[in-house]
């Protein structure tokens, strides 16, 4: 072998890495082949027994995969007129605005958990307690509650029996009739003076007002003062 030739054990490695190589591309051509034949079988080009048989059991396959996604999309279908019709109408996540099913406790896309709603008073704003009938506040009845009572006419007093006119023995001589108590008291037995707590009544249904401060009649919604 002359000098400067190449050497067998290399040339022997370069052809066996393009055999693996050209081996490689035959295997990758052959599902291509094989979709080139079943399309021509599709097309009736194909008259060979044995290809007819094995393009039969494909067409057979893609029957039935077209079968299941047809019976996938109807499914798809009805489960989304389910959710729409469990969600309500306007109710988004104040958080997100993703929408959310009625009674939901917590947005299913961030898992916000929304405030409880508080009732406030239609004319200041003042939130209302739970039941309550009229604004503590500004006395406006609530929206929700019942209609405010009308105010009770007070009856007229009957007219007392005539008291019997008392003879009053005449009083001694330098005798001075004790002072009247002042008003919100009333005299005692020994002469002293003790200071009398007046009930305060609402002027239209005469309930008693319990909180000094009230600005409002609790029972009617009556402004008192």
């Amino acid at each position: 072998m002359a000098d400067g030739s190449p050497k067998p054990q290399k040339e022997l490695g370069k052809h066996k890495t393009q055999l693996r190589k050209l081996e490689r591309e035959k295997e990758k051509a052959f599902p291509g082949l094989g979709m080139t034949a079943y399309q021509a079988f599709l097309e009736g080009r194909i008259t060979e027994e044995s290809l007819v048989s094995a393009c039969g059991s494909i067409k057979d396959i893609d029957t039935q995969i077209e079968q299941e996604n047809a019976a996938i999309e109807s499914l798809k279908a009805e489960i989304e007129q389910l959710k729409a019709l469990k969600k309500k109408p306007g109710a988004i996540c104040p958080n997100c605005g993703a929408p959310m099913e009625a009674g939901a406790r917590f947005c299913p896309n961030c898992g916000h958990a929304p405030a409880p709603a508080i009732n406030v008073c239609a004319s200041c704003g003042t939130p209302l307690s739970p039941g309550a009938r009229f604004c503590g506040n500004c006395g406006n009845p609530t929206v929700s509650g019942p209609a405010a009572p009308q105010p009770l006419q007070p009856e007229a007093p009957a007219a007392p029996p005539p008291a019997q006119t008392l003879q009053q023995p005449p009083a001694p001589p330098g005798y001075a009739p004790p002072p009247p108590p002042p008003p919100g008291t009333q005299a005692t037995d020994s002469g002293g003076t003790v200071e009398e707590k007046q009930e305060k009544k609402c002027p239209s249904c005469f309930a008693i007002i319990i909180e000094e401060d009230a600005l409002f009649c609790g029972e009617c919604g009556t402004r008192l003062g």
